[in-house]
């Protein structure tokens, strides 16, 4: 599956244009062409928290990147994990399984 590479960034908020339009939007961008919205009213009276959502969508490259050098670690044999000063409560392949098909999924390997 093709996407766009990144990096993404993330430009907003938008000035509200009309009564009609309220602003607050944030384009996500790519080479300079919008490849994405996050739109800040959602409906008549309900507004979302555009700005975090744009930052996220943003991520989405590095967020994917960073979970295929984990996936890519675990199955090459190549992942340890070390605890230290904090005590975590996790299944470790619970978590990885989680990361796996969260990869696969956005990959189009599922």
């Amino acid at each position: 599956m093709k996407r766009t590479p990144g990096p993404w960034t993330y430009q907003g908020p938008s000035p509200g244009k009309s009564n009609m339009d309220d602003g607050g939007d944030y384009a996500i961008v790519a080479a300079g062409y919008i490849i994405g919205e996050a739109v800040s009213k959602v409906a008549r009276e309900t507004f979302a928290p555009a700005e975090a959502n744009a930052r996220l969508m943003a991520a989405a490259p590095d967020l994917l990147a960073a979970i295929k050098l984990i996936v890519d670690a675990k199955h090459n044999g190549e992942l340890q994990v070390f605890y230290s000063a904090w005590e975590l409560d996790i299944d470790g392949e619970e978590l990885y399984r989680q990361l796996e098909e969260t990869y696969r999924n956005v990959a189009g390997d599922g």
